[in-house]
Order: structure tokens, then C-alpha cells, then sequence
């Protein structure tokens, strides 16, 4: 199909789409556990500010001690959460899986889940 492409080229080609699915992931699925994080805090009444850095920070935190991963790991533990409440309409045994390998650097969080 892509014959007239060298095939190191389509190597290289697919691992940076692979590379850019990746990231756009982990953007996507921190940002939504950031707005958790966010919601939160604001019930909290953690936030001092309009980005609420502060409250998001505190909350990463108080997490972090509690289930024993990294508060930098946090925003996108919650965000996995997230995926994992969400309810496809086809292929939900396909998300599971996903879901269950997007959970492997929070296995506190998730005892009681599997």
C-alpha cells in the first residue's frame, strides 16, 4: 500500500503516531482528573485562586499519603477513574481492558476494583 515509502521510514512513521496517540492520551485522561481534582477542591474550600493550583496541590496530596502513589500520579489516577465510570456503547469489553492497563501505575487505588 505505501510501497514508494521506504519501509525504515514507515517504521519511524508509525512509532511517532504511536508516540502522539500516546501523549494525547495522557493529556486527555489528566486534564479530566484535573477537573476532579478541581471540583474537589472547591467543595473543600481549598481554592485561593481561579486556577486553583493551590487546592488541586493539597488534594494531590492528601491522596497521595492515603493510597500510597505519587501526587504527581494522581491527577491521572482520578482520570482513569473517570474513563472506568464512563459506559460505552459497544465495545465496553474493549474499554475494560484498556481501562485495566491505564490503572497499572495506581494498584492501591484499585484493590478493591478487579
Amino acid at each position: 500500500m505505501l510501497n514508494f515509502i521506504p519501509k525504515p521510514v514507515q517504521w519511524f512513521l508509525g512509532l511517532v503516531i504511536l508516540v502522539g496517540l500516546g501523549y494525547g492520551l495522557w493529556e486527555w485522561t489528566t486534564s479530566m482528573g484535573r477537573e476532579r481534582l478541581i471540583d474537589v477542591a472547591k467543595v473543600q474550600n481549598l481554592c485561593q485562586s481561579v486556577e486553583c493550583a493551590e487546592g488541586i496541590t493539597q488534594v494531590s496530596a492528601l491522596l497521595g499519603t492515603k493510597y500510597s502513589v505519587a501526587p504527581s500520579l494522581i491527577q491521572w489516577c482520578v482520570g482513569v477513574d473517570r474513563w472506568a465510570g464512563t459506559r460505552a456503547r459497544k465495545m465496553e469489553w474493549l474499554k475494560g481492558i484498556v481501562v485495566s492497563g491505564m490503572y497499572l501505575p495506581c494498584p492501591s487505588i484499585t484493590e478493591g476494583r478487579r
